[in-house]
C-alpha cells in the first residue's frame, strides 16, 4: 500500500490480487502451516467472508489450530476500510501474547 493524495492504494496489480484471492478461496492451506508454533492472528474482512464463505477460514483453523481467527466489519482491505479496529485487534493480540 502507498498513500496517494490521502488515499491508500495497492502496490500490486489487480490480477495479482485476484490470484491471491483465488489461492485463499480455492487452494488448500500449505502443509508448512502445521509447523507454526508461535501465536497467530488472522483477521478476515467481512466483505471477503461474504464473497468466499466460511470454508477458507475453516481450512485455516484446521491447519493452524492455535490461531486466533476473527472477522471485522470491513471491505476487503482492512487497513483502508477499518484501520482503527484492525490496529486495536493487532495491539490486543500482541499484548495477550507478549513474552514476559
Amino acid at each position: 500500500m502507498r498513500e496517494d493524495e490521502g488515499a491508500l492504494v495497492p502496490l500490486v496489480a489487480s490480477d495479482t490480487i485476484a490470484a491471491a484471492f483465488h489461492g485463499v478461496a480455492i487452494e488448500p492451506p500449505s502443509a508448512v502451516l502445521a509447523g507454526i508454533r508461535c501465536p497467530v492472528l488472522l483477521i478476515a474482512a467481512s466483505e471477503m467472508v461474504a464473497e468466499l464463505g466460511q470454508q477458507p477460514l475453516d481450512r485455516f483453523r484446521v491447519a493452524v489450530p492455535q490461531a486466533e481467527v476473527m472477522e471485522l466489519d470491513s471491505g476487503h482491505d482492512l487497513l483502508v476500510d477499518a484501520l482503527e479496529p484492525t490496529l486495536t485487534a493487532v495491539g490486543d493480540f500482541a499484548a495477550r501474547n507478549a513474552c514476559a
